[in-house]
């Protein structure tokens, strides 16, 4: 698979995903085989948000409660993501 990657037009994107913590070769390429285009997202919390890592949140009044991730969006990402975590 590595020897593949290095001629897919995506191989610069695995090389910089591989830069953050936890992100290794496998979890890299899996995040870019999704179909999708990250140049949509203007910021970095519209891609969380899409990912379903994002907190969820039950609000009234002067209170704020902050519960688990929201498991929205997708779930083979979100798996990558919390393997590499």
């Amino acid at each position: 698979m590595r020897q593949a990657v290095v001629n897919w037009r995506f191989y610069p994107a695995v090389l910089g995903l591989q830069t953050m913590r936890g992100m290794q070769f496998t979890t890299a390429a899996g995040m870019l085989v999704e179909p999708w285009d990250l140049s949509r997202f203007a910021h970095p919390r519209q891609l969380m948000a899409r990912l379903g890592v994002t907190p969820s949140e039950h609000s009234s009044g002067d209170k704020r409660r902050q519960g688990s991730i929201t498991k929205n969006g997708n779930s083979y990402a979100r798996k990558l993501l919390v393997e590499a975590g």
